[in-house]
């Protein structure tokens, strides 16, 4: 993959991928957002519990912001949906638990609700 060409469908023409030499993979089970009038950044971290003295601590260690501009965040959703459906269509359907989607759902509403009061509500959260 480091020097695939591929065709873009945006605009027709031939693209030389290269991967950049700092480019890494990293694992994320947690992320969260922020956002501004010109750009979006989505913090990609890792969630783990730590053993010490007084039980487990729950650790969240940030790994990489990517910051897009609203129009390839848009452009992001709409390919993150098509490889969801396609995917799905090969494992099956992914299951979110219960206890996630009602945290997303409490978090939802304390956004909304900071956000009439007019307080920050630009940041939220997900497992």
């Amino acid at each position: 993959m480091a020097n695939e060409v591929k065709k873009s469908a945006l605009t027709q023409t031939t693209v030389q991928m290269v991967r950049n030499k700092d480019f890494r993979t990293a694992f994320s089970n947690t992320f969260r957002f922020r956002a501004s009038a010109t750009d979006i950044g989505i913090t990609f971290g890792y969630s783990t519990q730590i053993p010490g003295p007084g039980g487990e601590r729950d650790i969240l260690q940030d790994e990489v912001e990517v910051v897009l501009t609203p129009t390839t965040l848009k452009l992001l959703k709409m390919a993150l949906d098509d490889n969801l459906e396609a995917i799905e269509k090969l494992i099956g359907t992914i299951q979110i638990p219960q206890e996630i989607l009602d945290l997303l759902a409490e978090q939802k509403a304390k956004a909304n609700a900071a956000a009439e009061s007019g307080t920050s509500g630009n940041e939220g959260a997900a497992n």
